[in-house]
């Protein structure tokens, strides 16, 4: 898949992006990292250990989120500070 030149793959305008198959392409962090887990088995098979897995994936996955946006947002104000 050339997601870039693919604009109706992108589900939600946003990457990562999943091509499963021909009929399923997923676009959200979390269910990516939850479904390759599960392919290598690194996945809890008791549903209250997989909660607990899906909580502080959840939790690491808006911390990085975060940080991502307050690193871009620092280096915009930057760049504008130093053009004027």
């Amino acid at each position: 898949m050339d997601a870039m030149n693919d604009v109706k793959m992108l589900q939600l305008g946003q990457f990562p992006v999943l091509d499963v198959n021909t009929s399923v392409v997923v676009s959200q962090s979390a269910a990516i990292l939850r479904y390759v887990g599960i392919l290598e088995e690194l996945y809890p098979s008791d549903e209250v250990d997989a909660l607990e897995i899906d909580f502080y994936l959840v939790l690491l996955l808006e911390d990085l989120l975060k940080a991502l946006v307050l690193t871009v947002c620092r280096r915009r104000s930057k760049i504008s500070v130093e053009r004027n």
